[in-house]
């Protein structure tokens, strides 16, 4: 390389650097009245809300722009390397409180759970313990046992008249209800949650089910309503036992000494917690205990827990003769053809099932009083 060609190479090494030099300056020099200005709007601020005046940021720029460091980045260095800024507080460069006047402390958006939160279900026992039968039609019926009186015996002499029985059939009819429920949102909200219409439409059939065990146990029949277990269930009166668990055993071995195979029994969770909690007269729990809690059994029969019975009352069950008739599985529907919800922006969300009791013999259910003694 020729002397010409490299001191022309210094000399526009020199050049650039100078120019780089003036950018740096000129950059600077707009940093700082830029500073200048939201200082001075920053004091008038302050002012306003009667505040104190806060200087730190703009301090904290100003000793990092006329740093040793920042006068080398202007002749050429690659950095700055380490720049110390003694005067300014860390606080002061964090936050000086939070929702306060003068606070610098950046808005940060919060982190968003998923789900919806306090939503408690109840576990539908019932439902899943008795059998579900399908039908095709509004109403189910059935022939039922009414009496049968058992005068079967010997023959004694071969002509002689034989003994006869009494057997009383009867035509029972099981009527076919509709559950529905309904409500309405918002198309926006649908939109920006995709899963929030899933969420209602499974809440929906929730509460559709939870009504429906609530009034198979409880249903008082009638026009559009179902006659439920309680009101075809046949009460029993306890001969000898006087406690709670005792009641319920004295029924569950009358049925049996009567032919039927009771093993369910449904009551409240807390007459099930009382019989939990009986203890001996030396304070020893009878059944289990806090740490190791009785299976949910009594005299071999599952224990069904269900809020919807009331406190006091339990029913023994024989399950052989107790149908659910399913019509029509919970179904959600959502709709904006529902009244104003095209012109209003809202969806409709229903949720419907249609279903019924068909109890083939009321003497299967039998209701023990748990607060009564025996005579």
């Amino acid at each position: 390389m020729s002397l010409e060609i490299l001191t022309k190479a210094v000399e526009d090494h020199g050049a650039a650097v100078k120019s780089l030099a003036g950018k740096v300056d000129g950059n600077q020099t707009k940093i700082e009245e830029a500073l200048d200005r939201l200082q001075d709007l920053e004091m008038k601020g302050v002012k306003l809300r009667g505040g104190t005046e806060s200087t730190s940021t703009k301090g904290a720029v100003h000793a990092f722009m006329k740093s040793s460091g920042m006068e080398a980045i202007r002749s050429g260095a690659k950095d700055t390397g380490r720049v110390e800024l003694p005067a300014i507080s860390i606080k002061a460069l964090v936050s000086s409180g939070r929702g306060q006047a003068g606070d610098t402390q950046h808005a940060t958006q919060a982190e968003r759970g998923t789900g919806i939160a306090d939503d408690p279900r109840l576990a539908l026992q019932l439902l899943e313990v008795l059998t579900t039968i399908p039908v095709s039609s509004g109403s189910y019926e059935f022939t039922q046992l009414e009496s049968f009186e058992n005068n079967a015996d010997y023959q004694l002499k071969e002509g002689t008249l034989k003994a006869e029985s009494g057997v009383n059939l009867i035509e029972a009819v099981a009527n076919i209800q509709t559950v529905a429920h309904w409500t309405r949102a918002s198309v926006q909200v649908l939109d920006d949650e995709p899963s929030l219409q899933s969420y209602l439409g499974n809440l929906l059939g929730y509460g559709a089910l939870a009504k429906l065990e609530a009034e198979i146990i409880n249903g008082v029949g009638g026009t559009g309503k179902i006659l439920g277990l309680l009101a075809q269930a046949v009460a029993f009166v306890p001969t000898v036992a006087t406690t709670p668990t005792d009641r319920v055993g004295e029924a569950a071995a009358a049925m049996k000494a009567e032919g039927w195979r009771p093993s369910v029994v449904l009551m409240n969770p807390l007459d099930w917690f009382a019989i939990q909690t009986q203890k001996s007269t030396d304070g020893l729990y009878l059944l289990g205990g806090p740490q190791d809690p009785a299976n949910a059994t009594l005299w071999k029969n599952v224990v069904v827990e269900t809020p919807s019975l009331a406190r006091g009352k339990a029913l023994l069950i024989d399950p052989a003769h107790v149908r659910i008739l399913d019509r029509m599985q919970p179904t959600v529907i959502a709709t904006r053809f529902d009244r104003d919800n095209l012109v209003t922006n809202l969806v409709t969300l229903l949720a419907e099932l249609r279903a019924g009791l068909a109890v083939f013999a009321k003497d299967a259910i039998r209701s023990v009083d748990l607060t009564v003694t025996a005579p």
